[in-house]
């Protein structure tokens, strides 16, 4: 008999498991939820959800609380159109690539920029380094130096960089990524496996020096209405003594 899968993705201090069963095979007896219907507009909204999470954990592997997120604007006088603006982010990363190899230090980033609904302008994830250095090699306008915090682990960052790319994404209609990074960002790690059990708790037993964020959610795929549960483990920075839960 078939059981569920369980998905885990790693990213730096963070796990996020998934438990979902094969809509191939099937399994009877299991309880089937309400399915979605398949709408353009309930699709777009799923694809943003991935990307959010795709970006959120990303963001998580290559980064820490302290780096920075620096937005990089133009003068209303001086707004290029979307093609200048890509040559001038080209020209500004070669510049600070050149910045932290005098430092010793390696440069990843991610960066993402809104041409459509607002006045255009760019957001960069970068590790944290001298910003007055970087800040006068962008020559169009203001530079506005943010640092990265712990709560949410970058969560509601990853949001709000998704979300200023709506627009453009949508409106292009392109496919792929919707924001872009260095070649050297290290990639987030996702097992699979079948567990061979029909059944899962709802309230899972956590594994040794992890703690749970958030919510344990239990419901159904939208689009197969098999059951599904999610959840998030953050790893403690120091581990807890005592008696080991039971996975």
């Amino acid at each position: 008999m078939p059981g569920y899968y369980q998905r885990v993705y790693t990213a730096g201090n963070l796990k996020v498991v998934e438990k979902y069963y094969s809509t191939i095979r099937g399994m009877k007896g299991i309880t089937r939820g309400v399915k979605s219907e398949k709408t353009p507009e309930r699709v777009a909204e799923i694809n943003e959800k991935n990307a959010v999470k795709h970006l959120w954990l990303t963001l998580n592997e290559n980064f820490a609380p302290g780096d920075l997120l620096l937005t990089l604007t133009y003068r209303k006088d001086k707004r290029p159109t979307q093609e200048q603006a890509k040559r001038d982010m080209s020209d500004y990363l070669r510049k600070v690539r050149a910045v932290y190899k005098r430092a010793g230090m390696e440069c990843r980033y991610i960066w993402v920029c809104e041409f459509k609904s607002k006045a255009l302008h760019f957001h960069l994830v970068l590790p944290r380094v001298d910003v007055g250095k970087l800040a006068e090699l962008w020559p169009h306008g203001m530079t506005r130096p943010e640092y990265l915090y712990k709560e949410g682990n970058f969560y509601p960052l990853a949001e709000y960089l998704i979300k200023e790319t709506r627009k453009t994404f949508r409106e292009s209609k392109v496919s792929g990524r919707r924001w872009n990074s260095s070649k050297n960002l290290r990639k987030y790690k996702v097992s699979v496996e079948e567990t061979g059990r029909r059944t899962w708790k709802k309230e899972p037993m956590l594994p040794k020096n992890y703690r749970l964020v958030g919510e344990v959610f239990n419901g159904y795929h939208d689009f197969s209405g098999m059951p599904y549960q999610t959840y998030t483990l953050e790893r403690l920075e120091t581990p807890q003594r005592g008696r080991r839960k039971r996975e």
